[in-house]
C-alpha cells in the first residue's frame, strides 16, 4: 500500500468486513455472477466497458446463446460477430474479442489464460480486464481497477491528481483486499462505486464505509476524483445515399481500420461549407463511387451523438440505372434486397435509417426507374 499517514491508520480489516457484508446483501443479480467460467467472465467484462449494465444483459445472453464457447467465437466470421454486437458501439471491442478467441484456440488449447501477464498479451485486453478475469474466475489476488473502483479509492484517500497514478491505486486496492477473496472484494468495490459512490451526487448517507472516507469527512466528495474539462464536441452534417436499382439496394463495407471498421454503410460523406445537402451527395457519390444517381426524395433526418462529435444525418432515397461495381471497394460491396439489410452490421445511426426504410410500404413506386 502507498506509504502515507492516512493508509497507516486505515483499519483495512474492518473496512473489508463492512464492505463485503454490504455486497452480500445488496449485489445485483447479474447473469455473469452465476458462473466461474473465465470465458463468460471475459465476455461480460469486455461488454461492460463503455456500456451500461442494463444494456449489456440482453447482449450477453444473446452472445452466449450463439457463441457459448471460445471455439464457437473463434470459428465465426467477423460479420457474424459485428452483427451480434451491433448497437453497443465501440466496435473495436468486438473485433479484438474475435482476434483474442482465435489466438486462444490456436495457442492456448481453447483455454482462457489464468495468468495476468498472458491475458495482457491478448488483443484488446488491458490491465483492468486482465485483473478482473484472474481475480473473479481464478480468485487470484490481483486488483481490478475500473472507473468505479478508481473513484472509490480517490474519495477514500482524497487522492490529488499528482498522486492519482496506476501504481498508487494498485497498491491501495491490494492492501485493502488483504485476506479477502479477490473475487468478492473486487466485485464489491466495483458494485459500491456503481450503486453508491457514483460520479455525481454520491449517495453517502447509504454508504456503509463512509466513516472510512476522507473526502466524506471533509465534505469534499464532489472534488474527487479530479474532473477533467470535457472536450468540445464537433457538429457535422452528413449525407447518405440509399441507392436502389429496382428491388436491390447498394451497401458497402468500411475499411478494416478506423471509425466503424468492418461495418456496412450507405455511401456518402460530410457536407462542405457552401454546399447544399443535395450537392454534397452528388459530389460524394461521384468522388467515392464514380456514379451518377437520381434523387427520388429526402429521407427523415436523424441526429446522433458520439463521444467527440454530433452528427446530423441526411439520408436520400436514390435510384441508379444499373448495378454499378465500384473498383474502390473491390469485393467489399453488395446489392441486397431491402429485407436483407437486417443481416448486415451497421453503425447505430444507419440502423435507425434502415428501420424507417423497412416500414416504407410503397418504396417500390418511389424507386421505380
Amino acid at each position: 500500500m502507498a506509504k502515507n499517514k492516512d493508509s497507516k491508520s486505515f483499519q483495512t480489516s474492518r473496512f473489508r468486513k463492512v464492505l463485503l457484508k454490504w455486497y452480500k446483501a445488496h449485489k445485483r443479480d447479474l447473469p455473469w455472477r452465476k458462473t466461474k467460467d473465465p470465458y463468460k467472465i471475459l465476455i461480460s467484462e469486455i461488454m461492460l466497458q463503455q456500456t451500461q449494465v442494463e444494456t449489456v444483459i440482453s447482449y450477453y445472453r444473446a452472445w452466449m446463446k450463439k457463441f457459448g464457447t471460445v471455439k464457437k467465437l473463434a470459428g465465426a466470421s467477423l460479420d457474424e460477430v459485428l452483427l451480434l454486437w451491433e448497437g453497443m458501439g465501440y466496435y473495436s471491442r468486438a473485433r479484438n474479442l474475435h482476434l483474442a478467441a482465435q489466438k486462444i484456440v490456436k495457442k492456448c488449447n481453447e483455454k482462457i489464460p489464468c495468468s495476468y501477464k498472458d491475458l495482457l498479451d491478448l488483443p484488446g485486453i488491458g490491465k483492468y480486464t486482465a485483473g478482473a478475469v484472474v481475480s473473479i474466475a481464478f480468485d487470484q489476488p490481483v486488483p481490478a481497477i475500473d472507473a468505479n473502483v478508481r473513484r472509490v479509492l480517490a474519495r477514500l484517500f482524497c487522492l490529488s491528481p499528482s498522486l492519482a497514478k496506476d501504481k498508487t491505486y494498485w497498491e491501495l486496492a491490494l492492501n485493502l483486499m488483504g485476506s479477502a477473496s479477490p473475487s468478492e472484494f473486487n466485485q464489491a468495490m466495483m458494485e459500491i462505486g456503481a450503486l453508491v459512490c457514483i460520479a455525481k451526487n454520491p449517495r453517502c448517507p447509504n454508504c456503509p464505509v463512509r466513516s472510512y472516507c476522507k473526502a466524506y469527512s471533509k465534505g469534499m466528495q464532489s472534488h474527487y476524483p479530479a474532473i477533467r474539462k470535457p472536450k468540445k464536441t464537433e457538429e457535422i452534417e452528413v449525407v447518405l445515399g440509399i441507392i436502389f436499382n429496382n428491388s436491390m439496394v447498394y451497401v458497402q463495407k468500411r475499411p478494416p481500420q478506423g471509425l466503424f471498421a468492418g461495418l456496412w454503410e450507405f455511401p456518402g460523406g460530410k457536407v462542405e461549407p457552401g454546399e447544399s445537402p443535395e450537392e454534397a451527395l452528388h459530389r460524394e457519390l461521384k468522388e467515392e463511387l464514380g456514379v451518377k444517381i437520381r434523387i427520388v426524395r429526402n429521407g427523415k433526418s436523424i441526429r446522433h451523438n458520439y463521444t467527440r462529435f454530433k452528427v446530423l444525418l441526411r439520408p436520400f432515397i436514390c435510384v441508379s440505372q444499373k448495378k454499378f461495381s465500384p473498383k474502390s471497394f473491390n469485393d467489399e460491396y453488395r446489392w441486397v434486397l431491402r429485407n436483407e439489410l437486417k443481416n448486415h452490421a451497421f453503425p447505430a445511426a444507419n440502423r435507425k435509417i434502415i428501420r424507417t426504410l423497412l416500414k416504407e410500404k410503397d418504396y417500390q413506386k418511389l424507386v421505380a426507374i
